[in-house]
């Protein structure tokens, strides 16, 4: 992380958290806290300060708090099959069977999940899903929504709703 960003984040915490440190005292904790925290970036850095100062009132935080808040932990198996149980959930009824559409999945609960649902074998996995192959079908969606979030956990969320134009 570069300097700019360093020093922008620290003075954040510093007016956030008063501690009455001595300069040595404060030279010494900003050195720990680089070298622990020097992998991060600085849009993670900083994100990290800004959420501390908002969020975590009382003492000055502590290394694993702003990685935690820099960097959230990483989603589980168990969430993933929470998820994968809601995307069966949200079929849609129709009189020939239940239908899972991709753009409606991918609205409802983002691109990651869709990325799943169609690794898994989109609709017509879905559709046929019996007691012989739900365990395939559930750990090929797993699997693959665990990748997707690991590697851009910003697609685990829905995408935002765009404001209609009015006609």
């Amino acid at each position: 992380m570069n300097d700019k960003a360093w020093i922008a984040g620290m003075g954040d915490l510093a007016l956030a958290f008063p501690g009455g440190f001595t300069p040595e005292q404060q030279a010494a904790r900003g050195e720990l806290y680089r070298r622990k925290l020097d992998d991060l970036t600085d849009a993670e850095w900083l994100k990290a300060a800004d959420r501390c100062v908002d969020e975590h009132k009382g003492y000055f935080p502590a290394v694993a708090l702003l990685r935690e808040l820099a960097k959230p932990p990483a989603v589980s198996e168990a969430q993933a099959v929470t998820v994968f149980d809601q995307v069966i959930d949200a079929g849609e009824y129709n009189p020939h069977g239940t239908q899972w559409r991709v753009r409606t999945i991918r609205e409802k609960f983002g691109p990651a999940v869709a990325e799943a649902f169609t690794a898994a074998g989109g609709q017509g996995a879905f559709a046929g899903l019996s007691e012989r192959n739900l365990p395939f079908v559930r750990k090929a969606f797993v699997e693959a929504y665990v990748a997707a979030v690991r590697a851009a956990p910003v697609r685990a969320l829905p995408e935002a709703k765009k404001p209609e134009l009015p006609a």
